[in-house]
């Protein structure tokens, strides 16, 4: 399969020409190469990611609204705009398939921002679904082996038996399921070899029930409380020596919800956010192999590698939704970043 320069592919393929209007990933040379440095400037902008990108943008719309000019420059340590917002497109069959190598999808509901930017570049028509979890369209590509995920539940799962050298007790199971189904149930039942800390949740799981029962009624619609107020007997229960420092008020939303479990729940004695997700499972008996495993599959490395704890992981792990409505860019991401340039350039006649 070729692969094409971004800058290039409408060169390359002339009947796209009409259609990339604005082509992702961008080189900065080709914006500032005609640039003379001047003595001084108004604004200095250190990066020319989409966050300096963004600024630079509004700066110049809001002094040309007001009539005023004003000297940007924006500083960028490498050779193309962007940062995160990183695509490149691919041609198949004469198709255009589009690589994101950095944030590749969006969601309406969370950003409200960006859908009132993308209007107001004119990147609505642009908008494309980012499908998830399709079983035969997206593939996965794990240690030199590319599958689809229907094909990944054949024979029990047996890809990766073959992928990963896994125990016994970690074949024939869906790795997207060992944190919910098996790793999350453990913790809240105090599922433990030793008996010692059969009950350490206890307490804390009833608090989590009636805060859950909460929560659903303030999703239905139904009248809930927004607090739940814990008895001394229950901080003493689930906080013991830190029990005076805590508060006895728990807000029943998901963020008070998560918050109450990496703090109240225990592991062998020791809170979830003295663990790191890593550490933790490797306490309960995974593999290595099982924990990389899980990590790849997840798409969020950072909540096994990094010293996150093992509270906030869960809940970025869990929290993740099942069928999410995405979108994306028809030319990937970058053609935002690509479409501010254009505009910053149409703003400041000496190109920031």
């Amino acid at each position: 399969m070729a692969h094409y320069s971004i800058n290039n592919i409408d060169r390359e393929f002339d009947s796209l020409q009409d259609l990339i209007t604005s082509t992702p990933e961008r080189d900065l040379p080709i914006f500032i190469s005609k640039t003379v440095l001047k003595d001084s400037y108004d604004v200095l902008i250190v990066g020319g990611g989409i966050a300096g990108l963004y600024a630079a943008y509004k700066i110049l719309k809001s002094k040309k609204d007001a009539n005023e000019k004003i000297q940007i420059l924006i500083l960028e340590q490498s050779k193309r705009t962007g940062g995160r917002l990183d695509t490149d497109l691919f041609i198949m069959n004469d198709n255009v398939l589009k690589e994101e190598e950095g944030g590749m999808r969006f969601t309406f509901e969370d950003m409200p921002q960006l859908l009132n930017l993308l209007v107001e570049l004119g990147l609505t028509d642009d908008i494309v679904p980012f499908p998830m979890h399709l079983d035969d369209n997206n593939r996965m590509f794990y240690r030199g082996k590319t599958f689809s995920r229907r094909e990944s539940k054949h024979n029990n799962y047996k890809i990766w038996r073959d992928l990963y050298e896994l125990k016994n007790g970690e074949k024939g199971i869906n790795p997207t399921e060992i944190i919910p189904k098996y790793v999350y149930t453990k913790i809240i039942n105090s599922t433990h070899d030793d008996q010692v800390f059969a009950d350490e949740n206890t307490v804390a799981r009833q608090v989590l029930d009636r805060l859950n029962t909460a929560h659903k009624k303030y999703l239905s619609g139904a009248a809930y409380d927004k607090t739940i107020v814990l008895s001394q007997k229950e901080i003493q229960a689930i906080y013991g020596d830190h029990a005076e420092s805590t508060t006895k008020h728990i807000e029943v939303s998901a963020p008070g919800i998560w918050q109450f479990f990496r703090l109240a729940f225990k592991w062998k004695g020791i809170g979830l956010n003295k663990w790191t997700l890593w550490a933790l499972l490797a306490d309960m008996g995974y593999s290595n192999e099982c924990i990389q495993m899980m990590a790849k599959v997840s798409g969020f490395n950072g909540t096994y590698f990094s010293t996150m704890n093992a509270g906030e992981a869960f809940q970025l792990l869990m929290e993740f939704p099942t069928e999410p409505d995405f979108k994306s860019l028809r030319y990937g991401f970058s053609q935002l970043t690509n479409v501010l340039i254009d505009r910053i350039s149409e703003l400041n006649t000496d190109h920031c």
